[in-house]
């Protein structure tokens, strides 16, 4: 069957069916290419240390913001606690 009636039935472009073809000739299945996502970003245990250390240390500190929370917020929230808010 062509690759212009295989797309026109199964709805699908051209390119699509080269796509899958070359796949197949390269392969040897229809299957698609599992990514490698590569290995997970870890701390180096000396800097997590840190990281922890600094969290308990600091008010208002978060994982988001280590040192605390950024001047605009932390003005923001300073008028907000004396509002009684």
């Amino acid at each position: 069957m062509a690759e212009k009636a295989v797309a026109e039935k199964w709805r699908v472009s051209v390119k699509w069916i080269q796509k899958i073809k070359k796949r197949r000739q390269d392969t040897g299945s229809f299957e698609p290419v599992k990514g490698n996502p590569g290995r997970k970003a870890r701390l180096a245990e000396c800097r997590e240390s840190q990281i922890r250390r600094m969290i308990k240390t600091t008010p208002g500190a978060t994982p988001e913001y280590p040192c605390g929370p950024p001047p605009v917020q932390a003005c923001i929230q300073t008028a907000a606690d004396e509002a009684g808010l």
